[in-house]
């Protein structure tokens, strides 16, 4: 499902570990929305897509966030939490 205009260092991260997010209930639309103000009836609703920076990881994947990693070389490894909509 991915959107064109992904940048392909993004797109590889979120492919590599789709399946997983995936199983674990998220939805493509979840995982591959590019807009960062994607606003809904529900509120704003980025994806994973918009808010995966440069130098960004994805680390942990449960049913209610993803984490997202990053090392700082001042303040050591930064962990950001992307959760799902509710």
């Amino acid at each position: 499902m991915q959107p064109a205009g992904v940048k392909p260092q993004i797109a590889a991260r979120i492919r590599a570990r789709e399946a997983e997010a995936l199983a674990l209930g998220w939805t493509g639309e979840e995982l591959w929305e590019t807009k960062f103000w994607n606003i809904t009836p529900e509120g704003n609703r980025p994806g994973l897509a918009a808010v995966l920076g440069p130098g960004q990881e994805i680390g942990r994947i449960t049913e209610l966030y993803i984490e997202l990693y990053r090392d700082d070389i001042f303040k050591g490894r930064l962990v950001q939490r992307f959760y799902r909509k509710s």
